[in-house]
């Protein structure tokens, strides 16, 4: 809770567009609390406070992930071909979510970023698609190479860095989740690897795998760079 206070109470620093490719590759292991969000399936209750990793650090500000998968979204509803530009994830991220998680004193905190979207033919060696133009976004879910950078990510069947629960609520929301681990899947920005309408996706042992932007029962792991 300090880091939070601190957080909110340092200052807001200059809230112009910058690269999400900035930081240096600082992966830490340190949470942090930040905004409100459902995540115990009882709204009886109110929300509950989101924990994020600490992604990146390059000494102004933070990149955070959530830690755990908060909802059941699908990268887009139809079966189509659509770049993160366009899609129904991008739009409940920046939309839906961000008004309902954070307070003003927090989105003042929230850095806008211009996210580059490279095509997805060196994640997936060779085989790819264009992944659009580049975007303005307050929350977004990470890039494959954003993954890979930062978190190690890759297509092998293994990565507890890539690994994340599901809440109660998102289970509840559909999330697939499996039934001993509590783990499930959840997406990346990154197109996937054959067709136009497939997403790269984290499995929910951490490997990296291209799946139909529509499935059912994939979720979102939030990202947002904040300053301090």
């Amino acid at each position: 809770m300090k880091k939070i206070l601190a957080l909110l109470m340092a200052g807001i620093m200059s809230l112009a567009p910058v690269s999400a490719y900035a930081a240096t590759n600082n992966t830490a292991a340190n949470t942090i609390t930040f905004g409100r969000y459902e995540q115990d399936g009882n709204t009886a209750n109110g929300m509950e406070p989101i924990e994020w990793i600490v992604v990146a650090d390059d000494g102004s500000k933070k990149l955070l992930m959530s830690k755990y998968i908060l909802e059941n979204q699908a990268y887009l509803h139809d079966y189509a071909n659509v770049p993160w530009e366009t899609s129904d994830l991008r739009s409940w991220m920046n939309g839906t979510f961000y008004d309902t998680a954070f307070n003003d004193t927090e989105k003042a905190a929230i850095v806008t970023v211009t996210n580059s979207n490279p095509g997805s033919a060196a994640f997936f060696g060779g085989q790819g698609l264009d992944g659009g133009n580049d975007t303005s976004d307050k929350v977004f879910a990470l890039s494959a190479y954003e993954a890979q950078t930062y978190l190690g990510a890759s297509l092998a069947d293994w990565n507890t860095n890539m690994q994340a629960k599901c809440t109660a609520y998102a289970t509840m929301r559909g999330c697939w989740t499996h039934p001993s681990s509590g783990r499930g899947f959840w997406w990346l920005r990154t197109p996937g690897n054959a067709y136009g309408s497939w997403v790269a996706t984290v499995q929910d042992h951490g490997g990296v795998v291209a799946h139909v932007g529509n499935n059912a029962g994939e979720g979102a792991r939030p990202a947002i760079w904040v300053t301090y």
